[in-house]
Order: structure tokens, then sequence, then C-alpha cells
């Protein structure tokens, strides 16, 4: 099977969803995909916001 990192999800027997975030030859690092996908959203919105001050501390400034 070809997984691909961060796109494939896996399921388990009970219902919980991973994504493979390492492969080794034939080892998965999986983690549970909520967690991972909060945490890159997390990520994001932290970056978007660091920006948006700069941006606008840079507007302000030129008036």
């Amino acid at each position: 099977m070809n997984v691909e990192l961060y796109k494939d999800l896996i399921k388990d027997e009970r219902g919980n969803y991973y994504v493979a975030v390492q492969k080794e030859g034939n080892e998965l690092t999986l983690v549970n995909a909520m967690f991972e996908r909060s945490y890159r959203i997390c990520g994001n919105l932290i970056k978007s916001s660091k920006r948006n001050m700069r941006n606008t501390s840079t507007s302000s400034s030129a008036k």
C-alpha cells in the first residue's frame, strides 16, 4: 500500500482516524488526525495573526 504523508487517513477498528507523518523503510509514524489537523490550523492562525500585526503596524506608522 502506498501511503502519502499528511494526506491519507487511516482508520482503526475503533473508528479513530490517523495520519502518517513520517515513513522510514517499512515503518510508519501515525498521529491522531484530529490533533494533527488542529495543531496545523492553530499554527497557521498564529502565523497569520503575526503577519497581520506587522502589516497593521507598518501601515499605521506610514500615516
